[in-house]
């Protein structure tokens, strides 16, 4: 049981960090992009590209996540995979057992995975379904540290 408590622990903490930093990643994208267009004062996209990187550092160096980015792991994140699961099983034709039966395997594979994550979230105090995001704030956003601690000062 702790065996499978760590290893949803070190799932989830892969999860969050891909989801952030992919996040950035396509935001900078996206960024250079506009640059390259000769659209030089995007200043959204510099400001969301700094929101961006903020979030990540913040989980990075003091494990602040807010509710809302714990939502979008188990909606965003997942929810990509598990849609690309559910469309490669589509492709796959019961006939063709073997590759059928691997379809199937790791869609089922990726919504548990799914499912054990939002419980650990939850679990750790992360409101994934933005109910009572009143908890400690970073910069005037709602969520919280991995490790229980408060901000210092």
């Amino acid at each position: 049981m702790a065996s499978e408590t760590q290893d949803t622990r070190s799932t989830a903490l892969a999860a969050i960090e891909d989801f952030l930093t992919g996040r950035l990643e396509n935001t900078q994208n996206l960024s250079r992009a506009a640059r390259a267009d000769g659209r030089a004062a995007d200043v959204p996209g510099q400001e969301l590209e700094a929101l961006r990187a903020r979030e990540l550092a913040a989980w990075q160096e003091e494990g602040f996540l807010s509710h809302l980015n714990a939502a979008a792991i188990v909606e965003e994140y997942y929810g990509r995979r598990v849609a690309q699961a559910r469309r490669d099983l589509r492709r796959e034709r019961p006939a063709r057992k073997e590759r059928y039966a691997r379809a199937r395997d790791a869609y089922r594979r990726i919504t548990a995975e799914r499912q054990a994550v939002h419980l650990w979230l939850l679990d750790q105090g992360w409101d994934t379904n933005l109910n009572n995001a009143v908890t400690e704030e970073a910069d005037g956003v709602a969520g919280h540290y991995l490790n229980g601690e408060y901000r210092r000062p």
